[in-house]
């Protein structure tokens, strides 16, 4: 069931820290003038939000922005290289897996061998271990990867969680 939260200062912390992210993820380069004025947040709390980040490494400054007059805006962006994210392909003959920074830049790709006849189990292993090789092979630590998509094409039945057919 879902929980809703009460309104305290931690959780108007986190939304704050997630509305900066999200800006700076979908909009960086960006200033923290201009995060204030699109979140509607005081500039005060973006310099605290933005420096928190900065500290855990979320973020970067990459260089200053234009400015009409006086001093020249700091830009911030995401740091591409804090996580990565592996995306898989399953096909009926092949998987092909990738690694990826949070730029969507390819890191490394390799095409596997794939059956999945033998069973879930044997697929699973098939899938994990292409994981495995393609993080290894790239040089990233297993522990840089934050997240996993895989794709699969065909008819599914989400009832039983079974692939019904794959072309």
């Amino acid at each position: 069931m879902l929980r809703l939260r009460t309104g305290n200062r931690e959780l108007i912390k986190d939304l704050n820290r997630n509305l900066v992210l999200n800006l700076i993820k979908n909009r960086g380069p960006i200033s923290r003038t201009q995060i204030a004025k699109e979140a509607r947040l005081s500039l005060a709390t973006v310099s605290g939000v933005t420096a928190a980040l900065l500290k855990n490494g979320l973020v970067q400054e990459v260089g200053q922005g234009e400015s009409s007059g006086g001093r020249k805006p700091v830009l911030l962006r995401l740091d591409p290289h804090v996580g990565y994210v592996v995306g898989l392909k399953v096909t009926e003959h092949r998987l092909i897996c990738a690694l990826t920074d949070l730029d969507a830049n390819v890191v490394h790709r390799s095409t596997f061998p794939f059956d999945a006849k033998p069973g879930v189990k044997a697929a699973l292993d098939s899938i994990a271990q292409a994981i495995r090789t393609v993080v290894s092979e790239s040089g990233i630590s297993l522990e840089k990867v934050i997240g996993v998509g895989i794709g699969l094409s065909g008819v599914i039945d989400g009832e039983a969680g079974i692939c019904r057919y794959s072309a």
